[in-house]
């Protein structure tokens, strides 16, 4: 599949190149291996076991950035057992948000919601696994012998599938039993799932990442989670109609202590956007928002 050159493009004199021509490549060793041997010029989207590959390389780089786009543990508030609040609010007593990344990210994220946003707030603390504090919450929600719970997730995603390994093993000491369920990606979202891994792009505004994940009139959490808070809500309602910056920072930080501590699930951590790219492509840098911009992109001999 090629593009061409648009002539008319808004931003004189780019892009400089003519014709960008794409392969679909299921497998990131391929990719790689192609990209060294400089049968490729750009590898797009490199998960975290490949990045290291490049790194010392003599035929490529990699340029990464940290995004925006999250990952988190979805709870359907309307399928038991997590229509018992004591339940989901036993989850969030379970995650260590720290080592899940490390485990799932080898390093290439951070365990937090956009570090880099000027609406993050540092002053939240990261908190530790408590399983004694979740298991006392199953027991006070009738399941002092344990529970058993599916978790949902696309197959062939390597850290979906580590961040589903680190939550069972996390989840034993309080007596909670985590099922991987891989399915096929186009399976995934055809039922309603008690427990899902949820994955989220980065967008462009606070506003566009969170208010159809967290209002609960929000499209995206009303078919998903049906979760509810009326503070949650009044905080995205007032933060959308509001034109100050400074009071949009104040109703964001304290969105950001709520979800800490509840919600449809815990987000996890960001990801990083990694992208190869060969010796003689100039200009290139990866992008916040994951998308492959190759409009300052030209080629060296």
């Amino acid at each position: 599949m090629a593009r061409t050159r648009n002539t008319d493009y808004f931003e004189a004199g780019l892009p400089k190149i003519d014709e960008a021509q794409f392969r679909i490549i299921p497998d990131f060793s391929t990719a790689v291996a192609a990209l060294e041997r400089s049968e490729l010029d750009i590898v797009w989207g490199l998960p975290p076991e490949q990045v290291s590959k490049l790194n010392g390389s003599k035929a490529a780089h990699v340029s990464e950035v940290q995004t925006g786009t999250w990952e988190m543990f979805g709870m359907n508030g309307r399928l038991p057992p997590f229509d018992e609040l004591k339940v989901r609010e036993a989850m969030f007593k379970l995650i260590d948000r720290a080592s899940i990344s490390d485990i799932a990210l080898f390093g290439h994220g951070a365990p937090t919601i956009s570090p880099f946003h000027p609406f993050y707030t540092n002053a939240i603390p990261i908190g530790k696994s408590n399983p004694a504090a979740a298991l006392a919450l199953l027991a006070e929600a009738g399941h002092p012998d344990g529970l058993t719970v599916p978790l949902w997730m696309p197959a062939q995603q390597p850290i979906l599938k580590r961040m589903g390994v680190a939550l069972r093993e996390l989840a034993k000491p309080a007596k909670l039993t985590i099922e991987l369920r891989q399915v096929p990606e186009d399976q995934y979202n055809a039922a309603q799932r008690p427990l899902m891994i949820n994955s989220f792009f980065a967008r462009t505004t606070p506003d566009t990442m969170l208010y159809e994940w967290y209002h609960s009139t929000g499209s995206w959490n009303r078919n998903t989670w049906h979760y509810s808070n009326p503070e949650v809500d009044q905080i995205l309602d007032a933060a959308r109609q509001t034109g100050d910056v400074e009071e949009q920072k104040q109703l964001y930080s304290r969105f950001q202590e709520i979800a800490a501590i509840e919600g449809p699930g815990p987000v996890l951590f960001v990801v990083n956007h990694a992208d190869g790219f060969s010796n003689r492509v100039q200009g290139f840098a990866a992008s916040r928002l994951s998308v492959l911009d190759l409009k300052n992109v030209s080629l060296s001999n």
